[in-house]
């Protein structure tokens, strides 16, 4: 992670000393994992890092430009066998033993400005309150494989799914992928691609079902939907992961959308970093 030591940072402040780029990369760290304010954060780091807040605020922003450029290299979508050796170890069974990719959305909350509702294009109903939608498609490892976002919680998975099938049957052509109903346009409608949806046991308004209605499932649905469940459960969602360890990304960030999006982006990079071989 040398990066910082690269001369093209346009990094702010009168006075730099040596590891002055290494310092601030420390301190862009310190932001957002803690999700202290600026103000805060310029308190705490006083006593090595002198600058102003306008200049902390500009010189946190470069680095994180910097460290979403950097996780390019750590986000690759990869190829098929790839996915499938990762695959040979989980050891699903039946219809789920071919799974290698797992696709899900998640909302970021943000702060709500006054006078937005629910019926802004920002209004996230997972949250109840304003966020910003991203989606990952990760292998059997959890390493995450695309990052799509942000954009509107008001797209569905299903109407994403629709609005970039030509790429999906392209380059996820032959694989298995898991998926909750939300997916189930997948399911139905991308021919290159097989989709491992759960049937539903709630109605279209998001409601639970009468138990007679769950009845209706048959035998085998019902079945398919424990393996399912299991199956999902075994490679847990990298979105809680990220969300713990980076505490800016679960409170409501007045940080600009663009922020946002770089701070997720180099936050997955991180996480890929982080698994092991």
């Amino acid at each position: 992670m040398g990066f910082y030591q690269k001369k093209e940072l346009n990094l702010w402040g009168e006075e730099k000393p040596k590891n002055f780029n290494l310092k601030t990369f420390y301190v862009t760290l310190l932001k957002d994992t803690s999700g202290d304010g600026y103000g805060k954060i310029l308190e705490s780091v006083e006593s090595f890092y002198k600058v102003s807040l306008k200049t902390l605020q500009h010189n946190v922003e470069q680095i994180r430009t910097t460290l979403s450029n950097w996780a390019d290299s750590q986000i690759t979508l990869g190829n098929i066998e790839e996915w499938k050796k990762v695959n040979k170890k989980l050891g699903f069974k039946k219809e789920f033993k071919d799974a290698n990719l797992w696709i899900d959305s998640t909302d970021f909350p943000r702060y709500k400005p006054k006078g937005v509702g629910k019926k802004s294009p920002s209004w996230s109903y997972k949250l109840n309150s304003v966020g910003r939608r991203y989606m990952i498609l990760c292998d059997g490892k959890r390493k995450v494989r695309k990052l799509w976002g942000g954009y509107s919680p008001k797209i569905y998975d299903g109407h994403f799914l629709e609005m970039h099938k030509d790429w999906l049957n392209e380059n996820l052509k032959g694989s298995t992928v898991v998926a909750d109903n939300h997916f189930s346009w997948g399911r139905e409608n991308l021919k290159n691609v097989k989709f491992l949806v759960n049937y539903p046991e709630s109605n279209e308004n998001g409601e639970e079902n009468s138990k007679d209605e769950i009845k209706k499932l048959t035998k085998e649905k019902k079945k398919f939907n424990e393996n399912h469940k299991h199956c999902r459960a075994r490679v847990e969602s990298p979105f809680g992961i990220v969300k713990s360890k980076f505490k800016i990304l679960s409170m409501k960030t007045q940080e600009r959308e663009e922020q946002q999006d770089l701070i997720v982006k180099y936050a997955f990079g991180l996480f890929n970093a982080s698994l092991k071989d």
